[in-house]
């Protein structure tokens, strides 16, 4: 009988244990907006070419979702960090966006201006090209004139 009770507490402890261990291992449930927040954030750590125009702020936003992942005992304080976490998040996006179009711009008008400066290029070597076949055309006008002016002036001695 005492072998029997003693396997009974035995067995209840066990239970009670794995309970106390599935309790303690289950992860508590985020609230959507940190979910959000996180999804956001990955999305814009994954886009190289934005994840590079705004370095700090994706790192304070990072911070500021990690802090609103934490289990907070106030609820007011973990509302206004999962607020926090979501305008940072934001506020990354918007800035590395802006940057990445500010650069764009940039890139867009260099390339606007390299164009401008082939077409005039290509003018100046065109007027330039007509000055030399215009310049060649008096030339040989000229000569035409000085000969037939040397054969005028023969056939008059003559």
């Amino acid at each position: 009988m005492k072998t029997q009770i003693s396997s009974t507490r035995t067995l209840i402890a066990t239970a009670v244990a794995s309970v106390i261990l599935v309790a303690c291992s289950a992860t508590p449930v985020q609230p959507e907006v940190v979910n959000t927040a996180r999804s956001k954030l990955t999305q814009l750590q994954s886009d190289q070419q934005l994840a590079r125009m705004a370095p700090v702020a994706i790192k304070e936003a990072e911070d500021a979702v990690r802090a609103a992942e934490e289990p907070q005992g106030d609820k007011e304080k973990g509302a206004h960090l999962m607020y926090i976490a979501e305008r940072k998040v934001d506020i990354a996006q918007a800035l590395a966006e802006s940057r990445l179009l500010v650069d764009q711009r940039t890139m867009l008008s260099q390339q606007r201006e390299s164009a401008r400066l082939d077409s005039r290029t290509q003018e100046v070597d065109i007027a330039r090209s007509k000055t030399e076949s215009a310049r060649m055309e008096t030339l040989a006008a000229q000569q035409e004139t000085d000969s037939a002016l040397n054969k005028a002036e023969s056939a008059r001695i003559e």
